[in-house]
């Protein structure tokens, strides 16, 4: 996907797209990739002091 949706995520699939609309348009756009391509990863850090 060409580094997509990247930082922008939460606005990948519209401002008004709801959870469900936004995990259907990246599987879309992953249609026909094979399993052993799909490389991405997701990293959450959260810091509390």
């Amino acid at each position: 996907m060409s580094g997509e949706p990247g930082i922008h995520s939460a606005r990948f699939a519209g401002k008004d797209a709801s959870d469900t609309d936004k995990v259907k348009a990246l599987l879309a756009r992953l249609d026909g990739v094979p399993w052993e391509k799909r490389t991405a990863h997701f990293k959450c850090v959260i810091v509390i002091a």
